[in-house]
């Protein structure tokens, strides 16, 4: 979790916002940017599961902060 919290962080700084602003105002593209974000940056990784386990996590994130779950559905076209 770690790590993913590491790298959304530099993402958000990159962005110019803080972590929080930036789950406070997630949407289904936020995370879909910062999983392409992710693979542009990280070149290792390449795996459909990894990627799917930053989603999951990053949601995670989500409903730790905000006290609510990310939408379903929103989170669920995210795997397409």
């Amino acid at each position: 979790m770690s790590v993913v919290t590491n790298r959304r962080t530099c993402f958000c700084h990159l962005l110019g916002v803080t972590d929080h602003e930036h789950l406070k105002k997630a949407e289904k593209e936020d995370i879909m940017t910062f999983l392409d974000w992710t693979l542009d940056t990280f070149p290792k990784i390449r795996k459909r599961s990894t990627v799917l386990e930053y989603k999951r996590v990053f949601c995670m994130i989500y409903r730790k902060s905000m006290n609510c779950d990310f939408d379903r559905e929103a989170a669920s076209e995210i795997h397409d």
